[in-house]
């Protein structure tokens, strides 16, 4: 058994969590990893994963949702600048292609719904928000699921 597997092994996790994985690409640098056990019951809100970032670079969260009811992006910065949120949801069944969304620029603080497939059985979710100057921003994706 590989060190990480045993590392895990002895963790007792919720049935519900959501385990996001740490990938990315060099263009956007490494994603955000979050490890969020449901609390609240099934109609509450759940921070699934989270990225702050300085100066010009850009934050991305993503993760693969079971059975999501919604998704929300809130995007915070300080000092305010207008941001530009790009997203992309893949939701099962296979076979279908990913719809892609820009949603309105805006200035922080900003919340933004990112629309979900109803009856999905798990969706995939890549979002992106850029800024117009440099400046702390934070990016959190939260997930309402059944």
């Amino acid at each position: 058994m590989k060190a990480h597997a045993r590392a895990w092994a002895g963790l007792a996790l919720p049935t519900a969590a959501v385990v996001l994985t740490a990938c990315g690409s060099s263009s956007h640098g490494p994603r955000a990893t979050a490890t969020t056990a449901r609390s609240g019951g099934p109609s509450a809100w759940h921070v699934a994963s989270r990225r702050s970032t300085g100066g010009r670079a850009v934050a991305t969260v993503g993760g693969t949702f079971p059975a999501p009811q919604a998704m929300k992006v809130e995007v915070d910065a300080s000092p305010s600048v207008t941001s530009q949120v790009d997203y992309s949801i893949d939701c099962e069944p296979s076979g279908t292609h990913p719809v892609t969304g820009v949603l309105p620029a805006r200035r922080t603080p900003l919340t933004a719904s990112i629309p979900v497939t109803p009856g999905a059985p798990s969706c995939f979710v890549d979002v992106t928000a850029s800024k117009s100057a440099p400046t702390a921003m934070t990016l959190t994706l939260s997930v309402r699921s059944t």
